[in-house]
């Protein structure tokens, strides 16, 4: 039986704690504590864990109550351990179990699993398989704390630790990157065979350093260590408080610092930050190139955000591009951080400056999101998708003389931005230079040549509904020549500016979130609204009317063939991820929700991890719109028609397997609308 095999055998008991009310970190932890122990028993290292008198043999040889009785007492002895690690680890550490039959379950399971496979693999990486398991499959949150091994690696390859380095995580969460760099330095050391007695005690006790806010985080990490070997200045605290001072400066940073904002000033209390700020990443980047020693290396994991957040963002960039050299960012795929979809997320290698003014000449930027392959669980990320990148940094940055194998698209990827360029980008470090394909790009929605010329050849049906169309398109002065930026510019005769809040009344107030398990036992036939549409059904409801829901974060708000905005009619809820609104002069809805499909919102909606449309930015948007109402109605029925017509011959493409979505077809909605909306069509 396979690695595999066992850890699929325990997480079909992970289902049936967490069908018992367990989160995901509590059935992890339950699972883990016998695991633990058995171990012990398959490493020889019983004797050394165990109380006095107690073993695995009388645990699982016990039964009912009497089974209960004597696991609890054993976790409670193991709490007075005189072991500084078991100590740390079953300190305030309590069984949620209640039930005898339950633990028997758990016991006999891990007792009977093949132990054989488990030790030809590595019990370590055993462990660290169900750490794996719970972070793409333990529900929504269970990812933060595991970062994918690829990555990991990916990190550790490139920066290269070195024995008698200091290495920091600031954020441990179960403690990849720390077993990932341990194990580089023991490859590169015949397994500490080539060092000499000080520097063996040095590296298995004093190498690494770091902090972890989560005590049940905490507690999977203290346990992953242990059964890897590693020991180090490792606790159970807040980088981001006055303890995180006290952290070694060190050689070394791996880190995949936790994504948000803090909610509680107390979190946040470093005196020693130039930049005061509740944003945990910016504040962890300040920690982190403040905490490495001069000509330290640092690789660490970043939302899209902290490259382009203004203000303080700002700021701390201009600070963090003058202390260090920034080597590279490597801008991440989506879909690798699983269990956290939409999370846009970067790796930035750099090092510490001796200076504090002008380190970062140029910047190597590689881009694997643009055009790459969709990732999760079904297509995990694996080191040959790096192998590109990693080539290009040996040549770029480290400066060795290899040829790199590349066609025109691999040579896309990648670009040197120097620190000119970076200015006069005003320190926005979110470059992009490459089309993406998957999306349209705002600024071609009006400038698409010969759409309808080039789907006359498809069939005879196609093409007599083309035509007709064609023919309605002219009747509006319909225009493939016209560009956005010219639009925009644009005021017709009888039409004035104004502000989305001077048009529409905002109810975002009364919008109320249910998660999965709270819409489970109330299921019914009233629609449960999200960013894009229906999300689920149940039997209650808190709006009844005429609406517009735009999507407030999830979005696609940089497609422009993609609606951020629909109308929702009669009885339904709404959760927090959709504004909802509704035009003044009700008769007026349809007008709006077309405006608002109308407009680029690239540039509003920006976010940490993934892009959000504040209520801010939606209600104080500058629009143009016809003085009379009779005008507004006319153009929202005119593109209701134009769209039914367009709709149709959509379906006759489908029947010859042509993708309509996918064509420059799906070009002439936002066209359309674009123009309609700037006063440019003859309605």
């Amino acid at each position: 039986m396979s690695t595999s095999s066992s850890i699929s055998k325990l997480w079909k008991l992970a289902k049936e704690l967490r069908n018992s009310g367990l989160d995901y970190m509590e059935y992890t932890i339950e699972i883990t504590l016998p695991l633990f122990l058995k171990m012990s028993v398959e490493t020889n290292q019983e004797k050394k864990i165990f109380p006095k008198n107690y073993s695995w043999q009388k645990l699982i040889g016990a039964r009912g109550q009497s089974q209960l009785n004597y696991y609890n007492t054993l976790i409670n002895l193991l709490a007075k351990s005189k072991d500084n690690r078991i100590n740390k680890i079953f300190k305030n550490t309590q069984t949620a179990i209640t039930k005898p039959v339950t633990l028997t379950k758990i016991l006999d399971t891990i007792n009977q699993l093949d132990w054989f496979s488990a030790k030809e693999e590595g019990l370590g990486d055993f462990y660290e398989a169900l750490l794996e398991k719970t972070g793409s499959e333990g529900g929504k949150g269970a990812g933060q704390y595991f970062t994918p091994r690829e990555i990991i690696n990916l990190a550790v390859r490139i920066i290269k630790p070195k024995n008698g380095e200091i290495i920091q995580d600031p954020s441990l969460g179960t403690g990849g990157f720390i077993k990932s760099a341990n194990k580089y330095i023991k490859d590169q050391t015949d397994q500490l065979f080539d060092l000499n007695p000080a520097q063996i005690r040095f590296q298995k006790n004093k190498a690494f350093n770091g902090f972890e806010l989560v005590p049940k985080v905490f507690y999977l990490f203290l346990m992953n260590m242990l059964l890897n070997d590693i020991d180090g200045n490792f606790y159970n605290n807040n980088t981001l408080s006055a303890d995180g001072k006290n952290l070694e400066k060190a050689d070394v940073i791996l880190a995949n610092p936790p994504f948000g904002v803090s909610t509680d000033d107390s979190l946040i209390d470093r005196d020693d930050f130039l930049f005061q700020t509740n944003n945990k990443q910016l504040a962890f980047l300040q920690h982190i190139y403040r905490n490495l020693k001069n000509s330290g290396r640092a690789a660490v994991i970043f939302p899209d955000g902290v490259l382009f957040e203004e203000g303080l963002g700002k700021k701390i960039r201009i600070d963090f591009i003058n202390k260090c050299k920034i080597n590279c960012i490597l801008r991440l795929p989506n879909g690798i951080f699983l269990n956290s979809k939409g999370n846009r997320t970067n790796i930035i290698f750099f090092e510490k400056g001796k200076s504090d003014l002008d380190n970062t000449k140029e910047i190597l930027y590689y881009d694997l999101r643009t055009n790459s392959e969709s990732f999760g669980k079904r297509n995990r990320i694996t080191q040959k998708h790096f192998y590109h990148f990693e080539q290009v940094y040996k040549k770029i940055i480290d400066k060795k003389s290899i040829e790199i194998k590349e066609d025109e698209s691999d040579k896309e990827k990648y670009k040197i931005i120097n620190i000119d360029e970076i200015k006069n980008n005003d320190y926005d470090l979110d470059i992009r230079w490459i089309k993406d394909y998957s999306k349209l790009d705002f600024s071609d929605v009006v400038n698409t040549t010969n759409i309808i010329t080039n789907l006359k050849s498809i069939n005879n049906e196609i093409n007599i509904s083309i035509d007709k169309l064609h023919e309605d398109l002219k009747l509006f002065n319909f225009s493939n020549t016209q560009k956005y930026e010219d639009l925009l510019c644009f005021v017709p005769k009888n039409w004035d500016k104004s502000i989305i809040k001077n048009q529409i009344n905002i109810f975002d107030s009364k919008r109320i979130p249910l998660n999965e398990e709270e819409r489970r036992t109330i299921k019914g036939d009233y629609p449960y609204y999200g960013a894009n549409g229906i999300v689920d059904k149940i039997n209650k409801f808190i709006f009844n009317g005429d609406f517009i829901l735009v999507a407030e974060d999830g979005g696609y708000f940089d497609d422009a063939r993609i609606n951020i905005a629909y109308q929702a009619i009669g009885k339904f809820w709404v959760n927090n991820h959709a504004h909802i609104i509704q035009a003044k002069n009700i008769k007026e809805n349809r007008f709006f929700m077309h405006l608002i499909n109308s407009i680029n919102w690239t540039l509003d909606a920006r976010g940490g991890t993934r892009d959000k449309l504040g209520q801010e930015d939606l209600m104080n948007k500058i629009i143009k719109l016809p003085n009379s109402e009779e005008e507004r109605v006319r153009i929202s029925e005119t593109i209701d028609k134009i769209f039914l017509k367009i709709d149709s011959i959509f379906l006759n493409l489908k029947k010859i397997d042509i993708d309509p979505k996918r064509s420059e077809f799906a070009h002439l909605y936002p066209s359309f609308i674009i123009q309609a909306l700037n006063g440019r069509l003859k309605i």
